[in-house]
């Protein structure tokens, strides 16, 4: 099946390193306030934290109680960094597998980073497609959301 993908960007007044260092520190993802339906994030906190950060995999609990696992795939501080979301809670986990989470970044001027923040949600089957793609929808208008607010500092 194919993955549901969609899109954000924005430009950060910040370096690509310091934006790496706000995924890291989980004190910082309760900035994330969803967008109904997709809930804001409560609380974030490792459950496995790598030396080389690959691998490292992190328990969110969200503002209507569900949570999920995100797993950080791929890193590259300056240039990428991948998260894997999965592990969730009823009733997300009777609709899809796992969303995958890119941030892309490349110097826009000396003042400030390009961002690219892409997902693809996964569907378990046809059936629940129609549902993640409505979800998905919510979603991008937090996470567009959220860019703008870390923009806004």
């Amino acid at each position: 099946m194919k993955p549901i993908r969609f899109l954000c960007h924005a430009v950060m007044p910040m370096e690509a390193k310091e934006i790496g260092n706000r995924i890291l520190d989980v004190s910082c993802w309760g900035d994330f306030r969803g967008c109904w339906p997709i809930p804001g994030i409560v609380s974030a906190e490792y459950e496995e934290q790598t030396e080389v950060i690959i691998g490292s995999r992190i328990r969110v609990c969200s503002s209507d109680g569900s949570t999920h696992v995100e797993e950080i795939t791929a890193w590259i501080p300056d240039r990428l960094v991948r998260i894997r979301l999965e592990d969730f809670s009823a009733p997300l986990k009777w609709l899809a597998t796992h969303f995958t989470e890119t941030w892309q970044f490349e110097r826009h001027n000396p003042a400030g980073t390009r961002i690219r923040r892409t997902f693809e949600l996964q569907p378990i089957s046809a059936v629940t497609w129609p549902a993640v793609w409505i979800l998905s929808r919510c979603l991008r208008r937090a996470v567009c959301r959220h860019l703008q607010e870390m923009a806004a500092g």
